[in-house]
């Protein structure tokens, strides 16, 4: 580190403002191009080489005191690429969908054995399957409820199915294998999902979302290395290599644009099918709702995945959205609950800045959200 030091004494950082031709000559640079990479925006492979190609285009250099800095990059992508290198969690995926199928055709078959009470010739057992109905009630829309949800909510239910109010309705019905099953179908789910986490702690290498920020680490000291070495020796090659780095961020940024086009043109499309596939339920939920002919309409917001999917409808003449599942080739409404916000994590170590550091407290080479350009000094 006493390099480090040495050079934080002896250079005035890129980006630290000195006068006011400084000061214009960085909000040009900034105003020509994106001048920084935000890396978040790489897909995982593509991280991946990005890293080995800072690696390979420094460590081409052969300078003592960039060599110093690239084991850690070195590392960091080995480590990223053996997670790159791991089989997807699709097996996983899908014995947690097959499972919450077995739940909620359980739930189902209780659901079912309640309502055919509700029409039952016999009035005791039509008594006893108003008052169950009433308990299957308290949860509305519970098989496409999210998974976490739908656990705690058959968890509730089979409370309120075991307690002594109902013990009588229970057994005049024979609902207890069907409670059993309900119940022996939640656990089984339960053990799968929640024994991923077990598995993930016990697999810390596979952590794609950590390894890339230690990549990114590793990174941003390579190019804060290799700006201060500039800052002090003005070597030729040191030069060329910042400019060839930043064409090739210049041209991520070109594949950036071209794929949030791309994107773009894909979600409009995606958004004008489901349009409609919804279209022709609209009139029996407008119906259902004593709502005019042609009131519905869809947003193009959707929420949740696979047959949890919910659909967001405009309702004419209301400011209040409906949100929908398809069920039986038939529009039912839902609760819709939004997901809190992510919290943003806490920065390690605020305010502290190292040489190279620009008033954002960021390195060179770091842009508004882990990005990464290195900007010769002229």
């Amino acid at each position: 580190m006493a390099f480090v030091d040495t050079l934080s004494q002896s250079i005035t950082p890129l980006y630290m403002p000195q006068g006011n031709f400084f000061k214009n000559n960085i909000a040009m640079r900034r105003k020509e191009k994106a001048d920084y990479l935000n890396r978040s925006k790489l897909q995982n492979l593509e991280h991946s080489q990005f890293a080995s190609y800072v690696l390979t285009q420094f460590k081409a250099l052969k300078m003592d005191k960039i060599d110093e800095v690239l084991p850690p990059l070195a590392t960091a992508i080995k480590n990223e690429d053996a997670v790159l290198n791991l089989p997807a969690g699709a097996e996983e995926t899908s014995d947690v969908r097959q499972l919450d199928d077995v739940r909620d055709m359980a739930f189902r078959s209780l659901s079912l054995k309640i309502q055919a009470a509700l029409v039952s010739d016999d009035a005791d057992e039509r008594a006893a399957g108003k008052k169950l109905d009433r308990v299957l009630d308290c949860y509305p829309g519970l098989a496409t409820m999210n998974y976490e949800k739908e656990t705690g909510a058959v968890l509730n239910l089979l409370v309120d199915l075991k307690d002594a109010k109902v013990a009588a309705e229970v057994t005049k019905l024979a609902l207890a294998p069907a409670i059993t099953r309900l119940e022996k179908a939640n656990e089984a789910f339960s053990k799968v999902y929640y024994g991923r986490y077990e598995s993930y702690a016990n697999a810390p290498q596979r952590g794609a979302r950590v390894l890339r920020e230690r990549t990114d680490e590793a990174l941003d000291d390579v190019l804060w290395r290799v700006e201060c070495l500039y800052e002090v020796t003005r070597d030729a090659k040191l030069l060329h290599a910042i400019e060839l780095y930043n064409t090739y961020v210049a041209d991520r940024e070109r594949v950036f644009a071209d794929r949030e086009r791309a994107n773009a043109a894909a979600l409009e499309t995606a958004r004008k099918k489901i349009g409609e596939m919804l279209a022709p339920m609209f009139l029996a939920l407008e119906v259902k709702r004593n709502l005019p002919q042609g009131s519905l309409s869809f947003t193009g917001n959707t929420s949740g995945s696979d047959k949890k999917k919910q659909y967001e409808l405009h309702v004419a003449g209301s400011d209040e959205p409906l949100w929908v599942v398809v069920k039986n080739h038939q529009l039912e409404v839902v609760k819709h609950e939004e997901k809190p916000a992510p919290k943003k994590p806490t920065p390690k170590n605020p305010g502290k800045k190292k040489p190279g550091e620009g008033g954002n407290g960021k390195k060179p080479g770091e842009g508004g959200q882990g990005s990464a350009e290195v900007t010769p000094k002229p």
